[in-house]
C-alpha cells in the first residue's frame, strides 16, 4: 500500500512538470527568482538544526518544511517567532494547528521588513534621493492526514505579497509533501516534500520579464532514540535543492534532557552563504521557549531567532 501511495504521487507530480522542466528544477540554477521570503526557515528549532526536519520535527511551523509533519506530530499548537537577520531583516511568524475529526488544519502569517536604507545615485557622498524599505507578507492555510500504515500527507496554500519602492508583486504558491514511519525501525521517519510551486509571474501583461518562485525539493530522514532514562536525541539528515541554487545536505543532532532542556547543532554543506548553527530550548508545563543563532560566511552578518511554542 505504500508503494502505491507513492508511485500515485509522483504520477501526479508528473503531470504538474514535465519532463523538460525537471533538469531546471532539480539541476540547474534558473533565473529571476524572487519572493525569498518562501525560502525562510519557519522557527528557531529549524534554524538550530539547520533547516533539517524534513522526516519530521517538533513545531506547528514544520508544515512550511513538509505539510504532513502536522498530521504526523498529532498536536494542537500555536508558536510565534521573531528573526533578526543580517542586522538588517526583521521577521515574525505565527503558525497553529488544530485537529479536525478528520485530519489536521493548520496555518499562519508571516511578515518581514528591511531596515531603511537611504537611495543615492551614481556618486555615493551626493545627497540621497530618498529611502528604501522592503516588505515581504505571507498567508498559509493547509490539510493533512494520517492515510495508511505509517504513511502522512499535507499540502498547503500559500500567496506571498512583497513591496520595494515603487514595486509590488503577488504570487500564490502550492506545496505538499509525505512522512514514512516504518514498525520495523521505531523511532525512524522519512519524509519529502515540494514547496512552493507556481506559475511564473509578470509585472504587467506587455512585460517580458517575469518571476520564478523558488520552488524546492527536500528528502529528509530523522531518528529518535534514548542514551539514558534521562536522555533523548534526534539526529537529522536532509536533502535540500531549491532552483536559485546548487544542491545542499544538511545533518543535524540534538540532546534533551529530562525533557525540560534541550541543546541542538546543525551544518550545512555546500552552501555558498551559510555553515553551522546552534540552539538551546526550554519546556516547562504547556510552553516551549527555543533560542538559535546562525553566522554567515564572508562577513555577511548572523541570525538571531527566538520562538515561543504553546500546547493546548
Amino acid at each position: 500500500m505504500k508503494l502505491k501511495i507513492v508511485i500515485l504521487f509522483c504520477i501526479l507530480l508528473s503531470i504538474a512538470v514535465n519532463a523538460n522542466d525537471l533538469d531546471k528544477y532539480l539541476f540547474s540554477i534558473s533565473d529571476n527568482v524572487g519572493f525569498t521570503f518562501l525560502k525562510t526557515l519557519p522557527d528557531a528549532k529549524s534554524i538550530s538544526i539547520s533547516g533539517c526536519g524534513t522526516g519530521g520535527y517538533s513545531s506547528p511551523a514544520a508544515y512550511l518544511i513538509n505539510p504532513a509533519i502536522i498530521p504526523y506530530n498529532m498536536e494542537r499548537r500555536f508558536s510565534f517567532t521573531y528573526l533578526n537577520s543580517f542586522a538588517l531583516l526583521n521577521k515574525s511568524l505565527i503558525q497553529a494547528s488544530y485537529p479536525l475529526k478528520i485530519g489536521y488544519l493548520f496555518g499562519g502569517t508571516g511578515f518581514s521588513v528591511s531596515d531603511t536604507m537611504e537611495i543615492r545615485g551614481d556618486t555615493p557622498t551626493e545627497e540621497p534621493l530618498g529611502s528604501y524599505r522592503f516588505t515581504s507578507m505571507t498567508l498559509s492555510a493547509g490539510y493533512g492526514l494520517f492515510v495508511v500504515n505509517g504513511i502522512y500527507w499535507g499540502a498547503s496554500i500559500r500567496t506571498i505579497s512583497e513591496f520595494s519602492y515603487m514595486l509590488a508583486k503577488t504570487s500564490i504558491t502550492f506545496n505538499t509533501g509525505f512522512i514514512a514511519t516504518f514498525e520495523k525501525f521505531r523511532g525512524f521517519s522519512f519524509g519529502f516534500s515540494f514547496l512552493n510551486f507556481a506559475p511564473n509571474y509578470r509585472y504587467d501583461i506587455y512585460s517580458s520579464d517575469y518571476i520564478v518562485s523558488p520552488f524546492t525539493v527536500r528528502a529528509g530522514a530523522t531518528y529518535s532514540f534514548e542514551i539514558s532514562s534521562s536522555i533523548k536525541s534526534v539526529v537529522y539528515a536532509d536533502f535540500i535543492k531549491a532552483n536559485d541554487s546548487e544542491y545542499n545536505v544538511a545533518m543535524a543532532g540534538e540532546c534533551t534532557y529530562n525533557d525540560i532542556i534541550t541543546i541542538s547543532t546543525g551544518y550545512i554543506f555546500n552552501n555558498d552563504s551559510e555553515s553551522f548553527s546552534i540552539g538551546a530550548g526550554f519546556n516547562i508545563n504547556k510552553f516551549t521557549v527555543q533560542y538559535s543563532f546562525k553566522p554567515y560566511k564572508h562577513l555577511l552578518g548572523y541570525e538571531n531567532a527566538l520562538s515561543v511554542m504553546v500546547r493546548f
